[in-house]
């Protein structure tokens, strides 16, 4: 597939915006997949071209919140296991099954994740925890896995939930997590030819850029102004849901 120079640019621009509010929250899928589809990328090819390069990208918003990363470094190897193999069977899912059935749902699950950051976070840490919080990585990843939209919202909702530290450190961890599902999910389906290179290399560009300056930006921010922007853009990320869903 070839582009032209302007469309080449709205994808640079496009990935930028979009990891820059996955490093935030979540919902960068619903900047960059409209623009796919308006230069003419088949759906499912869209979203696969999508996870490679917010794959890629992510890796700016990683490194823009090592600091944070670093003061949960064992938790943050243990939660990448049900990560992994949640993301696996959601690309695998992505592969063999259609879109659609997820329309009516995503904004039911953005929602209620960002309601569950309106309570106070808990300080206690239960003893059964792990397991719980296991099983909840792992849907939320088998979501990430086949389409991905909102899911930053999931995580941080299910990480909170749990208490893996406070905010900066959970949404770093959050950022680690959103590129490992997104790499899983990108192997499995560049190896079924769903992935073009021309897009996917415009998009890990402006990803890459809107990664590091937001997740840098992050660090420097309150616990509360990261709650508060996280909380803002997971309910209009779900009211923007519900009206596409309504309207179109």
């Amino acid at each position: 597939m070839e582009l032209n120079a302007i469309e080449a640019i709205l994808l640079i621009i496009a990935a930028l915006f979009a990891v820059a509010v996955n490093t935030i929250t979540g919902g960068g899928t619903l900047v960059t997949l409209p623009v796919l589809l308006a230069i003419g990328v088949p759906l499912r090819q869209a979203v696969s071209i999508n996870m490679v390069a917010l794959a890629i990208g992510g890796i700016g918003s990683v490194w823009g919140g090592l600091e944070s990363l670093k003061k949960n470094s064992k938790t943050s190897l243990l939660v990448l296991i049900p990560t992994a193999l949640g993301a696996a069977v959601g690309a695998i899912l992505l592969v063999i099954t259609p879109l659609q059935y997820l329309e009516f749902i995503i904004p039911v699950l953005v929602f209620v994740s960002t309601l569950s950051l309106l309570a106070p976070q808990s300080r206690r840490r239960l003893s059964y925890r792990w397991i719980l919080s296991f099983a909840a990585i792992f849907l939320v990843a088998i979501y990430g896995g086949f389409f991905g939209a909102g899911m930053g919202v999931m995580l941080v909702s299910v990480l909170t939930i749990f208490n893996y530290g406070e905010m900066h450190a959970v949404n770093s961890l959050k950022n680690l997590q959103q590129v490992f599902i997104n790499a899983i999910s990108a192997i499995i389906l560049m190896q079924n030819g769903l992935v073009l290179l021309e897009p996917t290399l415009f998009l890990v560009i402006g990803g890459l850029i809107g990664g590091y300056a937001t997740g840098k930006y992050l660090e420097r921010i309150s616990a509360k102004a990261l709650r508060f922007l996280m909380i803002s853009i997971g309910f209009t990320l779900s009211a923007v849901l519900t009206v596409r869903l309504l309207v179109f």
